[in-house]
């Protein structure tokens, strides 16, 4: 999974489950999910992300805390059904974002932008990437009620980070990025204008 994926979807989910993000004030009625139907969700993101990493013990871990988190909830989704939880309950009205949409930082944040075919705007390197997943995960640990597995998410995260410690400094140093070159543009431009100048000299001296 991609890294900008990964935040984009971290980001939906907060806008679902988060109730400041909802609601915007204190004393709303929150999350129009119940516990079971965030956590379910996180689940599904968490198998999705663990895919990302080669280290072995990070990559089972959130795909064993994945499947923790599943039989859990779907405890909670039978228990919410019979309790009358509405399965699709409406969505509160969102506010108009500002600025421009689709947003082109938003689409083309390290990938490539499928709606243009724009080539690839930014590109971290393997522990920078990790770091930012590490971050994603610390976003899905606020989104759980479940104190357990918000420890254990957020955990996983700081694993991540201090893997990730080691060789980011490495990396980051050991491609040194060069000036881009001078649009050829502006040498025509002063070529073109030493040729009328010369051109004007030539006229004068007629």
């Amino acid at each position: 999974m991609k890294t900008s994926l990964f935040l984009e979807k971290v980001t939906t989910m907060r806008l679902l489950f988060d109730p400041s993000w909802i609601d915007g004030c204190p004393g709303c009625p929150g999350p129009v999910f119940n516990d079971a139907i965030a956590d379910y969700a996180i689940a599904g993101l968490l198998k999705q992300v663990s895919s990302t990493f080669k280290v072995k013990a990070i990559s089972e871990g959130l795909m064993k805390l994945s499947r923790q988190m599943v039989e859990s909830s779907s405890k909670g989704l039978i228990a919410g059904w019979e309790d009358g939880d509405d399965i699709c309950p409406p969505f509160h009205p969102r506010p108009k974002a500002n600025g421009p949409h689709p947003d082109p930082w938003f689409n083309r944040f390290g990938e490539t932008n499928l709606d243009t075919g724009a080539a690839e705007l930014i590109k971290f390197s393997p522990a920078m990437e990790a770091v930012m997943i590490a971050g994603g995960l610390k976003q899905l640990a606020s989104l759980t009620t479940s104190a357990q597995f918000s420890k254990e998410i957020f955990a996983f995260g700081q694993q991540i980070v201090k893997s990730a410690a080691g060789v980011l400094f490495d990396e980051y140093c050991g491609t040194v990025p060069k000036p881009r070159p001078k649009p050829k543009y502006q040498e025509n431009i002063r070529g073109l204008s030493k040729a009328v100048q010369g051109m004007g000299e030539l006229s004068e001296n007629a």
